[in-house]
């Protein structure tokens, strides 16, 4: 007995089979990111789902087929098939998103799903009860077998590919599921193609399921299959698109922070990390290669000033200039990197010996002093340079420390210059470094001392002031003098707090001479640094308001070229200070470039003739002339002279003469501790009293 086939119905089994396909393959890549309650939930529901559209393909294609008797179909079948189904979905679902799916697997999991397929269809076929059951030709059989394990285990292996695309997959994802489908289609049709129907025979379960209501569930079934489809589709296609935006932003966002990480903000050049990065693989490159390599450590001269009289925005944007300018003179090979404030190091490569490097360092040099201009007014630049070499210098670890020492002999030797590394150079450093571990153990056990110089009234001889001088008595060294270790508090950043402790200490000794009756004023004096230091006033205030120090008594000193670099703003700072009853002095007059027109303005006290002229006073009438108009200047201002450096006689009767009010100098006394300063107040005391 022969069957034939409804060729509308057979279109729609494959179009649903294909559709089915497309469904699995949504539904896999949906469990395969999701986790946890959620991937189960996804694994049940997809098996659900995939099962239900397999099953309604395989009985739209039973439907297309028909005897010449009344067919139908038994329900228990019928329901056992489509569990079936939906058992092959969950194991597929669950096999594909195993993570690592190697070959073994695929095929076993292809066997157990093409078992499960051939399980469905033929117990669908054996939902038909035929008085004569059906005969099955062995080899359509088999390739049906062999199509349903060949389909699933293709299914498997697409799917665990699919699930990991990142590119084009709604088109892919379409493909697989034309050739799934395909699969599927082929393996049914041979199973059916394979069954032959004896003449004669009737069907027993033609009053179970009616086939017409039978294909209006399926027809629900397709339907509810394409709507999930299509959903699924929509949502994980939006999620894709979601995805792709996240992973878009957050591959930006990464970018972005590895700049951030390896750049310095400011600048937008490489920072230390990144330098040091470069270094590394520059460092191997020239290993390889036999080549050497230079680094400059560039540092800018005197740029605090301009920081702190010109404020935080204008100092960065004269570091932009600086790095714009230092990039126009490197090559596209070499790198410049800022690793500080205001230091910048340049990696070069190709530079054979440190003539050429020093060639580079002359140009960097020229490009800093080009003026700049912000703000309306010219900005003076310079820099020092340090050059070290690889190999002679030492490896990837040492050669910035290397370029940092040469820097640093450059600025020694006088700033806006060069210097390459020497062994002699490290010695120094090593120096340097005990230097600056002892001077902060010196603050902090409190081995600095003062000793004071007097001020001697010319037309007296009496003793109005003293001159704190500061000295440390450090346990190995004995006695050291400011020269030997206030440079390199300058250097190390240590000079503003042992500056503030010398203004602390004048204070102290004062109070306990007022409490004695000793009528004396004490001047210490002010570094450039510790001038320009934030909250000045303040820290001075407080000094004297901890000891209780009289209006007067203090007398801060600040050199000629300190207070005429910024003359405006030195002059708000040394009002300030006036105010507070903190008296002042012009230290070194005579030595810097005065603008007369400032000085008039300047809250000063009085005027400081410097050593030099004095010196040269004997033998030089230049010198004499120098410090007679320096002293009728000072009279024109209402203003006391003091002459320092005073060593002979002669000098002092020629200061007398030109009407210098006070003098100071080893004629008198030599700087002393406190007790024998004492003695000899007591001993000029008793001669004044005789």
């Amino acid at each position: 007995m022969n069957g034939r086939y409804d060729l509308v119905l057979v279109l729609v089994s494959v179009a649903v089979a294909v559709l089915a396909s497309y469904s699995a393959l949504s539904l896999a890549a949906r469990v395969h990111r999701a986790s946890g309650q959620a991937r189960r939930a996804w694994l049940f529901g997809g098996a659900v789902v995939l099962g239900t559209g397999v099953w309604s393909m395989h009985f739209v294609g039973m439907l297309a087929f028909s005897l010449p008797v009344p067919l139908g179909y038994a329900l228990g079948e019928t329901l056992l098939s489509w569990v079936f189904a939906v058992g092959v979905s969950l194991l597929a679902l669950y096999l594909a998103c195993r993570p690592g799916l190697g070959w073994r697997a695929l095929l076993g999991g292809g066997l157990a799903m093409g078992a499960g397929i051939c399980l469905m269809h033929y117990t669908g076929m054996a939902a038909l009860h035929m008085s004569l059951p059906p005969s099955y030709d062995p080899r359509l059989f088999a390739a049906s077998v062999l199509v349903a394990v060949a389909a699933a285990t293709a299914a498997l292996w697409i799917v665990s590919r699919l699930i990991t695309s990142s590119r084009h997959v709604p088109l892919k994802r379409f493909g697989a599921a034309c050739v799934m489908g395909g699969a599927i289609v082929g393996m049914h049709y041979l199973g059916m193609a394979a069954a032959q129907f004896q003449a004669g025979s009737y069907c027993l379960s033609a009053s179970d399921l009616d086939p017409l209501r039978l294909g209006l569930v399926i027809a629900s079934l397709s339907a509810a299959m394409v709507i999930i489809a299509l959903i699924v589709a929509l949502v994980d296609a939006r999620a894709d698109s979601r995805m792709s935006r996240m992973a878009l932003k957050l591959q930006s966002a990464n970018e972005e922070l590895v700049r951030l990480a390896l750049h310095d903000p400011l600048t937008q050049l490489p920072n230390r990390l990144l330098l040091q990065e470069r270094m590394s693989i520059a460092f191997s490159l020239a290993r390889r290669e036999e080549r050497r390599i230079a680094l400059l450590f560039v540092d800018l001269d005197g740029f605090k000033l301009i920081n702190d009289t010109l404020g935080h925005e204008p100092g960065d944007e004269v570091l932009r200039e600086v790095a714009n300018r230092l990039r126009a003179t490197m090559r596209e090979s070499d790198l410049v990197a800022r690793v500080g404030g205001d230091e910048f190091v340049l990696l070069l490569h190709g530079h054979e010996h440190r003539d050429s490097a020093a060639q580079v360092a002359e140009r960097v040099i020229a490009e800093i002093e080009r003026p700049l201009l912000l703000d309306g007014q010219d900005i003076a630049l310079s820099a020092s340079v340090g050059i070290a070499v690889f190999p002679e210098d030492g490896d990837e670890h040492r050669l910035l420390a290397a370029a940092d020492l040469a820097m640093y002999e450059a600025k020694s030797a006088g700033r806006a210059t060069w210097r390459c590394y020497s062994k002699e150079m490290e010695r120094g450093a090593q120096d340097l470094i005990a230097l600056q571990r002892d001077l902060r153990r010196a603050l902090d056990r409190g081995e600095f001392v003062l000793h004071y110089q007097p001020k001697v009234r010319a037309s007296t001889g009496t003793i109005v002031g003293v001159e704190a001088l500061i000295r440390w008595q450090d346990p190995v060294r004995g006695m050291r003098m400011p020269g030997s270790f206030i440079p390199a508090a300058e250097r190390f950043g240590l000079i503003n707090a042992i500056a503030d402790w010398v203004i602390d200490a004048a204070c102290a000794q004062l109070a306990q001479w007022q409490q004695r009756g000793i009528d004396l004023r004490i001047a210490c004096n002010l570094s450039p640094q510790q001038f320009r230091q934030p909250g000045l006033c303040e820290k001075v205030v407080e000094a004297m308001q901890r000891h209780d120090v009289l209006p007067g008594r203090l007398e801060l000193e600040i050199t000629e070229s300190t207070a005429m670099e910024q003359p405006e703003q030195a002059q708000q700072i040394m009002a300030a200070l006036v105010r507070e009853g903190v008296s002042l002095s012009i230290d070194d007059f005579g030595t810097g470039y005065s603008c007369l027109a400032y000085l008039r303005d300047l809250p000063v006290r009085e005027l400081k003739i410097d050593r030099s002229f004095v010196a040269a006073m004997d033998g030089t009438p230049r010198a004499m002339a120098i410090v007679e108009a320096v002293v009728r200047l000072a009279q024109s201002l209402d203003m006391d002279v003091v002459a320092e450096g005073v060593e002979t006689a002669q000098q002092a009767i020629l200061l007398g003469q030109i009407g210098c009010d006070e003098q100071q100098g080893y004629l008198y006394a030599r700087p002393l501790p406190v007790s024998e300063l004492e003695v000899l107040l007591s001993d000029c005391t008793l001669r004044d009293a005789a």
